[in-house]
This record gives structure tokens, C-alpha cells and sequence, in this order.
């Protein structure tokens, strides 16, 4: 599959306008040429405002707050998991 084939395939181009919604997010290079610059985010346009790649991080960087103990609860098992077999803790 071509970069071309590969963008259009995972994204819905549509219009660019005055007025108009959309999320844009520009890059570092080309991804028609390189498809490894579709990786390389430079900023997020969202509703009208731009942000960068350490804004949007940053929220999520913060580290979990530790327990008293150290050890974190076991996750409760999902009745909805029980027919897969990788979920079976033995």
C-alpha cells in the first residue's frame, strides 16, 4: 500500500473553510513521500484552537497517586471477559 493509499484509507478528506469544523493536525514533512512524517506532529487544530504536542500531553503526564502500601487493588475481573481464554488468570 502507497503513503497515499494509506492516509486516504485511515482519514475522511473533506473541506477546509472559514465556518467550518474540522481537527486538522499539521506535520513535519510530507507523508505522500514519507510515511514515517505522519508521525512527526507539530501542532492540533482543534475548534478553532491550535495547540502543541506538550499541551495536549501534559495533562497525562502527571503520575498516578501510590496507595498506601505501595501495591496497587487488583483490577475486578469483567463478567463480559469470561469466554475469552487470555483473560483466565490461571
Amino acid at each position: 500500500m502507497t503513503p497515499y493509499e494509506a492516509l486516504t484509507t485511515a482519514t475522511r478528506l473533506g473541506q477546509i473553510e472559514p465556518g467550518m469544523y474540522a481537527d486538522l493536525v499539521g506535520l513535519g514533512g510530507d507523508p505522500l513521500t514519507d510515511i514515517r512524517a505522519a508521525a512527526d506532529i507539530r501542532f492540533v487544530m482543534s475548534n478553532g484552537m491550535e495547540y502543541t504536542v506538550d499541551e495536549l500531553v501534559a495533562p497525562f503526564e502527571a503520575p498516578a497517586p501510590v496507595p498506601a502500601g505501595g501495591v496497587l487493588p487488583p483490577v475486578p475481573a469483567h463478567p463480559g471477559t469470561a469466554q475469552f481464554w487470555w483473560h483466565d488468570p490461571q
